[in-house]
């Protein structure tokens, strides 16, 4: 469920202090009484979600794009070169992905991976949940060599004599 920045915020402090208890830096009591509070705040802000997606409902056509609607910007993967692919045997995002190029451009699905799901699921007649998700690889986000360079320190970057 999509609930928003400050449901994911209470959500991560939850888990954190979860992960402190597991690993024996706080007690139960302890993380019992600082997450009941962040988990109060957190299902009041996720309580608003349902109402929200009742009163702004996606754009019908964006939600099944016309073959010749370009999916994927980065590797100008259509809509229907994706239908084409789940029609010929891909199950899933990543099969798709290996067929296509969809999703292997710059972003790394961020921008397409949740409308290829979706075509893929309703081209094949599955829940979207069952189709997965486009893995990513490195970069993970995309970088300059400038950046990459930056990055090293002058004294540890050696010398001609080394």
């Amino acid at each position: 469920m999509i609930g928003g920045a400050r449901a994911a915020e209470l959500s991560g402090r939850i888990a954190a202090l979860g992960i402190a208890h597991d690993l024996g830096f706080v007690r139960s009591a302890e993380r019992d009484r600082r997450t009941g509070v962040w988990r109060e705040e957190r299902d009041l802000e996720l309580s608003l979600r349902p109402l929200i997606d009742r009163a702004f409902p996606p754009y019908r056509p964006a939600l099944a794009p016309k073959d010749q609607t370009t999916v994927c910007r980065c590797e100008e993967i259509s809509a229907g070169t994706i239908r084409d692919a789940a029609r010929s045997g891909a199950a899933g995002v990543n099969h798709v992905k290996v067929l296509t190029r969809a999703g292997m451009g710059r972003c790394q699905g961020r921008l397409c991976g949740t409308t290829i799901a979706r075509l893929v699921a309703q081209e094949n007649g599955q829940p979207i949940e069952d189709v997965g998700v486009l893995t990513a690889r490195p970069p993970v986000k995309p970088v300059t060599l400038g950046v990459l360079a930056d990055l090293v320190e002058p004294e540890s970057a050696g010398t001609a004599d080394d």
